[in-house]
């Protein structure tokens, strides 16, 4: 028996190492399409509409003549055109689609739900997007990565404006803020992303009236 001791040993080390190099194979595989699909969302996906969805939010918030926009954007179409490709998009953006597909049945008994809606769509497609970017080390512009963060939090605050009080309240408010002196302009930044997040989430009225609040009150108090 102790003569068949080092035979199984080496075939014992042998399998080992071949499984492990097997695995090892194929984690590195997945690793390599992983970050191959990640690419091709970027390519296909967020590139595309990036920069409408910032450009929306910067012309229907700024407190300027119309004859100073260049371009307009019409984000129905733009999102329209993106949910053709929402299959790119995470559950998120996926879930949204669907709600908006089926909001065109019923009744829009307290108007600009599909406005309202949109709101929330670009506010999701920003978050992604910026998940994406850091996956695949895209290294953006410092300018353009600071008005990432800041149209996050602009998109989050005029959605729940909007479901909490008004549409275009939440819109002329957004225009009131652009328009204040630049440090009451950061009065938004006080609060993280995560914190937008969770309000978001918890599609609670009260939460939202007394979010909006507290911020009514920074502004006029000067406390930020």
């Amino acid at each position: 028996m102790a003569n068949y001791i080092p035979a199984i040993i080496t075939a014992s080390v042998a399998l080992i190492v071949g499984v492990g190099a097997q695995f090892l194979n194929s984690w590195l595989t997945g690793r390599r399409e992983k970050k191959k699909y990640l690419r091709e969302v970027y390519e296909n996906f967020i590139s595309e509409f990036f920069v409408d969805i910032l450009a929306h939010l910067n012309i229907s918030t700024q407190p300027r003549p119309d004859h100073d926009v260049k371009k307009e954007v019409n984000i129905s179409t733009v999102i329209d055109e993106m949910f053709k490709k929402v299959h790119y998009g995470d559950k998120n953006l996926q879930s949204l689609s669907l709600e908006r597909k089926t909001s065109k049945y019923l009744d829009d008994y307290k108007g600009g739900t599909e406005e309202i809606l949109q709101i929330k769509i670009c506010y999701f497609f920003l978050l992604y997007s910026q998940r994406i970017f850091k996956k695949i080390n895209f290294k953006l512009d410092l300018g353009v990565k600071f008005q990432l963060e800041h149209s996050i939090k602009e998109y989050a605050y005029w959605y729940i404006y909007s479901e909490a009080r008004d549409y275009e309240e939440g819109k002329n408010k957004l225009k009131d803020l652009t328009g204040l002196a630049m440090c009451k302009k950061q009065v938004l930044e006080q609060y993280s992303k995560r914190s937008f997040r969770k309000l978001i989430a918890c599609d609670d009225l009260g939460e939202w009236e007394k979010f909006l609040t507290e911020v009514d009150e920074k502004i006029q108090q000067g406390s930020f």
